[in-house]
């Protein structure tokens, strides 16, 4: 994908040769740091992270929001290769229960917090925890004009309408000016239960 060269104009994803960490399975596999096994979740992580790689400079990015994290796969190659300072993962508690004890697995010596730890998120917070996990109906804690990179890759495609405009005006909110929105959300998978949904 990476290689091809037949999709042109402006949906094209032109890739800085410079800034690519892996052009391969071979070279996930190679320099994945972590006591895991390299799949399919990893792999695309790493093309995404060669995307944001293209185009952001992470040495300016201090403060990240990933809306939907999933098990961490991409927040936590950010944190290695990049040294972030503070990465937030809003994301369901049922989902959390399982992302919190992976990541501190693979980064034991970070300082998180806890969504039941959060009383506000602010600059100095952002500067005390290295991973801050929340859930969808704490967004409201995070100020206006405070984030620098907004992520959400699949998430809201399991979203409505509705909530996806929520977290649009959110993202509006707390984005400081100039920060940036990578948004890869092409699958519908809405689950739901017999009710029909808009």
């Amino acid at each position: 994908v990476m290689n091809d060269k037949s999709i042109k104009g402006f949906q094209q994803v032109i890739f800085d040769k410079n800034k690519i960490l892996a052009k391969n399975f071979r070279d996930c596999k190679k320099i994945y740091p972590f006591n895991y096994e390299v799949n399919d979740r990893i792999i695309l992580s790493y093309y995404f992270l060669n995307i944001l790689n293209s185009y952001i400079d992470f040495t300016k990015i201090n403060s990240i929001v990933e809306i939907g994290g999933g098990s961490g796969h991409l927040m936590h190659l950010i944190k290695h290769h990049h040294k972030t300072k503070c990465i937030i993962d809003i994301d369901l508690p049922e989902v959390l229960i399982h992302t919190i004890p992976l990541v501190n697995s693979i980064f034991p010596n970070l300082k998180i917090l806890l969504p039941n730890e959060i009383s506000e998120i602010n600059t100095h917070t952002l500067e005390e925890y290295d991973l801050i996990f929340a859930t969808p109906n704490q967004i409201n804690l995070v100020p206006d004009n405070l984030i620098d990179l907004f992520i959400t890759t699949g998430t809201f495609g399991e979203m409505t309408k509705k909530q996806i405009a929520e977290y649009f005006k959110f993202i509006q909110r707390s984005g400081k000016n100039k920060s940036f929105f990578f948004n890869v959300n092409r699958v519908e998978k809405i689950p739901f239960n017999q009710e029909k949904i808009d």
